[in-house]
């Protein structure tokens, strides 16, 4: 049933957003006390799912709260020339890039922005020998435990369509429109400054 597909990749790109919110709290050490199991239990359960790391999220996440609306956040860097981002805008415009999200066009515009906190571009950076920004060897072992129980399960159950319309799906379509609305609803037309 069409309609109930249609149901799941909204229903489960909410989820995949709740789970970047908890990951959110996790780059700023709030599910656990202890950074080790934070991190862990982040990388794990929360953000290398959806490809990102949560060290990387945290170094440039904390630039964003230091300078919020300034030219050194890289929030603002990363939107400052997408001109899907620039917010408020007429009635007809918002309903474009609405549509430009659901339907995957603005998907390129949204892997540029996903590429800054991916594990893959932290990996590229630690085999080039830069340890400050590349992965740990705890985070490499965490990006190859999500990988392979993910590659694993789909092997064994032969779910790869289904992985690719109730996950990648939701990530590439919906999940991009709601990170849209929270960032503009958090951010847009806020003076500069610390948060």
């Amino acid at each position: 049933n069409n309609l109930a597909v249609v149901g799941a990749v909204v229903f489960i790109a909410t989820r995949q957003h709740a789970l970047l919110i908890l990951m959110h709290e996790g780059a700023h050490v709030r599910l656990f006390g202890n950074q080790v199991t934070n991190d862990t239990v982040s990388d794990l359960l929360l953000a290398m799912p959806l490809n990102i790391s949560t060290r990387r999220y945290r170094h440039l996440h904390g630039l964003h709260h230091r300078y919020t609306n300034h030219a050194a956040d890289p929030d603002r860097k990363t939107i400052a020339n997408d001109d899907q981002w620039h917010f408020p805008r007429s009635r007809s415009s918002a309903l474009m890039v609405v549509l430009r999200d659901l339907t995957g066009i603005n998907l390129p515009r949204t892997l540029k922005s996903f590429a800054l906190y991916a594990p893959w571009t932290s990996l590229l950076e630690r085999l080039q020998g830069n340890s400050r920004t590349g992965l740990t060897d705890a985070e490499i072992l965490r990006l190859a435990l999500v990988q392979m129980a993910t590659l694993g399960a789909l092997a064994w159950t032969g779910g790869w369509v289904t992985y690719g319309v109730l996950w990648v799906l939701p990530t590439a379509t919906v999940l991009p429109l709601l990170l849209r609305i929270r960032g503009v609803a958090e951010h847009e037309d806020m003076p500069g400054g610390d948060e």
